[in-house]
């Protein structure tokens, strides 16, 4: 809950409260950063294809010397 995580300052001086997005804000919030979450995305897929061909030189490697044995 929202008011809980507050309560964690409540000896401190900041006083402050958090609420809740509507769904509205949170629809304005998405389209406004779509394209950095493209990118984002895009550069992950990016890693996550270059792990893919790792694991497969490793997999192919690992076939490999288990023939040998």
């Amino acid at each position: 809950d929202y008011e809980d995580i507050g309560s964690l300052f409540a000896d401190s001086d900041v006083t402050f409260k958090i609420r809740e997005a509507t769904l509205e804000e949170r629809f304005k919030w998405l389209d406004t950063h779509r394209n950095d979450l493209r990118a984002d995305l895009g550069r992950l897929e990016g890693v996550l294809e270059k792990k893919i061909d790792e694991y497969g030189k490793i997999d192919s490697e690992a076939s490999e010397r288990l023939s040998e044995l």
